[in-house]
């Protein structure tokens, strides 16, 4: 029964927000776009004890890195219980970093393969990716 409440409640919400659209203005050229991953985790705030992480993919043009605001598209974000138990705040940061990295990387990839399509996959792994991806965490540790 819960299941179908949940579903009315999501349908409801649909239909309420059914003039809602994304909008993916233009960056700049392609060779001045970079990629910024927001991650973040908290410590032992579950029920269970266990600790709470995420993370955000940007597309930026690169004078945002020196604090000029400008429009940005989201490829991909995450929030997750984390795999493991942590014991400190640091161990649940580098859990979420780690989270962070493994989806940056599988986004490099993906786009330096839209670009370049007929690249072979074993070349396509050992090159540098253009997006030179940045990572930020408001960790203190």
């Amino acid at each position: 029964m819960s299941t179908v409440q949940d579903l009315n409640r999501t349908l409801k919400f649909a239909k309420q927000n059914g003039d809602v659209s994304l909008v993916y203005k233009n960056l700049g050229a392609l060779e001045q776009l970079r990629l910024v991953t927001l991650f973040d985790a908290s410590f032992s705030t579950r029920p269970d004890g266990s600790s709470q992480g995420g993370y955000m993919i940007l597309l930026v043009p690169e004078h945002t890195l020196v604090n000029q605001e400008d429009n940005f598209h989201m490829l991909e974000w995450r929030s997750m219980k984390l795999p493991r138990v942590a014991r400190s705040s640091l161990a649940a940061e580098t859990q979420a970093a780690a989270q962070a990295t493994d989806a940056t990387d599988a986004v490099c990839k993906f786009w330096d393969h839209l670009l370049c399509p007929n690249l072979q996959l074993a070349e396509l792994l050992r090159r540098p990716t253009t997006l030179k991806p940045v990572m930020i965490t408001d960790a203190k540790a």
